[in-house]
């Protein structure tokens, strides 16, 4: 008797074992579901900006976003701000559609709003900072590198990912370089199929200490 109870005592475990699993793994379905998808629903999110403003994705329904993740400390993103290129990016989205709303993003661990308002004085950037210290939204978004661009079209569909430019060596002039977030602004806006919808980003790596 005591074998058989011990039998069935083991059974219980492994059935118990079997529905964590199973339950873990539906967990991870839905993490993976959650992650933003060229094509798909952008993932909705809250931060707060350098004025300590919450702001969510879903606050401007029926408009097209454009998100810039940026990190001040990171070359890339210094060399764009100083040749203005975008600078430039912005007003050119603002011309194609003055209510395209664009938003910074910076996933780096030891930032802070007072270096990110030094950061916008500095450049009178008109669109504010989002503060995502744990980078968790970076992650969501598949965001490594800064800067990283994405445009979100009037119905929520995440158009294009990826780089801002085609100037990932900084040698090219302004008028050879190609700016994939205008463009695909424009084409979005035309009601086309953006052209180019991906591009490997280059940049610096965000910085999460653990």
């Amino acid at each position: 008797m005591k074998t058989l109870a011990k039998k069935f005592h083991i059974v219980g475990i492994c059935a118990v074992l079997v529905c964590l699993t199973a339950a873990m793994a539906i967990d991870d379905e839905e993490k993976e579901e959650e992650k933003a998808k060229l094509g798909e629903k952008a993932p909705d999110f809250k931060l707060f900006d350098t004025k300590d403003q919450q702001r969510s994705l879903s606050d401007y329904k029926d408009k097209i976003i454009v998100l810039e993740w940026t990190n001040p400390e990171c070359e890339f993103v210094s060399n764009i701000y100083r040749t203005k290129e975008m600078q430039k990016a912005y007003k050119d989205v603002k011309k194609i559609d003055k209510s395209i709303v664009w938003l910074a993003i910076n996933s780096s661990s030891k930032t802070t709003a007072a270096k990110n308002n030094f950061w916008i004085q500095k450049y009178s950037i008109k669109y504010p900072i989002l503060l995502d210290q744990n980078g968790a939204v970076a992650k969501t978004y598949n965001v490594r590198r800064t800067p990283h661009m994405v445009v979100i079209d009037n119905e929520g569909i995440v158009r294009y990912q990826g780089a801002i430019d085609d100037n990932n060596l900084m040698l090219k002039k302004s008028d050879e370089i190609t700016n994939y977030v205008a463009k695909a602004v424009q084409q979005i806006v035309d009601d086309e199929t953006v052209s180019t919808d991906t591009t490997k980003t280059y940049g610096c790596a965000i910085k999460q200490s653990h």
